[in-house]
């Protein structure tokens, strides 16, 4: 579609009405479009739908729109069924769309102008839906050509769509129904699309599982830290939320690379932002790469940097901050296990180096007690030394001569 003609259905601030004296009410004031020279939104032609209508932005957008550019004709002409289903459009606050005639043109309420992003609602009403959903019409054209075709609704939860409505492509997720719409012969001319979408609840559900698998791997990790740090970045390096992944862990020299899942991840850090991070204790956003503290002993001592680069699909927003704070709390709490377990058994290892210590050396002075109390024994010539006494040792507990 060209810029000129998405200009002329660019929607705008809903439109005042002016009356002057003895006239018919006119639409002023919309900077989505002009009503053309000589055509008024009153009484004349419009009455059926400016109580309607006027109760909304979108109504108001749609009564001083020019339909007469457009298949459906001027608003005037639309017969009974066209103007039955833009009532019920506009009657209700729920996300509803309907499309109509040879080209399937748009004609949709306020809750679903949300569902069209920054910049889709600015050209999107009166358009063709093939033209408005571009993008994802191999997924959607088909089910629109099942209701034209078969008369039969469709159904369809959580289903995945990869839009682009506000200038980049965003995953998307949205539970709608497609029914067929007839005009006054008879004939099915249009679908109605009463829609939701379930993005947040879609995504929150899988990063919310994300972070349980994170747990329950962490929590039977019996290895070292760097075993650890592999754990996590396999684990969460190229899932549905994170991109890829790094774990930096705590150095005589400072910091370390423990693991990464993409080396390129790296590379795009600016120098010195881990360092930073690591010393100030405050997480950092790069772009669509989350840098975060470990505090791996619990307290304010500089500790380890997680570093997760987000995938390019979603946006950057508090819900996906939250989630990587979620993974670097989980993360951080696995490591300070990791590191009280490794001190408790090397307090145990220390502990039993110590007894066998003060073992050794009890024996060693109990061997030494005992030669002291020793005489040298006789020795006559016509007595034999069967057994010689040895003092108790490692395996003995007396001694003598028998």
């Amino acid at each position: 579609m060209s810029a000129s003609r998405r200009a002329t259905r660019a929607e705008g601030a809903r439109p005042a009405l002016a009356r002057g004296a003895g006239a018919a009410p006119v639409v002023v004031g919309c900077t989505r479009t002009s009503v053309p020279e000589g055509h008024y939104a009153g009484p004349m032609d419009s009455e059926w739908f400016a109580p309607t209508a006027l109760s909304s932005d979108m109504g108001a957008a749609t009564l001083a729109f020019p339909w007469e550019q457009t298949p459906l004709g001027p608003i005037s002409t639309w017969d009974e069924s066209l103007r039955q289903t833009a009532r019920m459009c506009f009657s209700t606050r729920f996300p509803v769309i309907f499309v109509w005639g040879p080209e399937l043109t748009m004609v949709y309420n306020d809750g679903y102008r949300e569902m069209l992003g920054t910049q889709k609602r600015l050209w999107a009403l009166g358009a063709p839906a093939h033209e408005v959903w571009a993008e994802i019409w191999d997924d959607v054209g088909p089910l629109f050509d099942e209701v034209l075709a078969t008369r039969r609704p469709t159904w369809s939860v959580d289903t995945p769509l990869l839009m682009n409505r506000s200038g980049f492509d965003e995953e998307t997720y949205f539970t709608f129904s497609y029914s067929p719409l007839v005009d006054d012969a008879g004939e099915v001319v249009g679908v109605l699309d009463i829609a939701t979408e379930t993005t947040s609840q879609v995504v929150d559900r899988r990063r919310l599982s994300t972070v349980d698998d994170l747990h329950v791997a962490l929590q039977e990790h019996r290895g070292s830290t760097e075993d650890l740090a592999r754990t996590v970045v396999d684990l969460l390096g190229g899932t549905a939320d994170v991109e890829a992944c790094a774990v930096y862990l705590p150095s005589a020299s400072g910091i370390r690379l423990a693991a990464t899942s993409d080396d390129a991840l790296l590379a795009e850090l600016p120098t010195g932002l881990v360092d930073k991070v690591r010393t100030t204790g405050r997480p950092v956003v790069h772009e669509r790469t989350f840098v975060a503290p470990l505090e791996v002993d619990g307290d304010s001592a500089p500790g380890g940097v997680l570093v997760m680069r987000a995938r390019p699909h979603r946006p950057f927003d508090a819900s996906q901050r939250q989630f990587m704070m979620l993974t670097t709390s989980a993360v951080a709490s696995a490591l300070r296990a990791s590191e009280w377990q490794r001190a408790q058994i090397d307090y145990l290892r220390a502990h039993a180096e110590l007894n066998e210590i003060r073992a050794q050396q009890a024996r060693e002075g109990s061997i030494e007690l005992q030669h002291s109390l020793l005489t040298p024994p006789p020795t006559p010539r016509d007595l034999e030394v069967v057994v010689r006494y040895q003092p108790a040792g490692d395996d003995l507990e007396i001694g003598g001569d028998w």
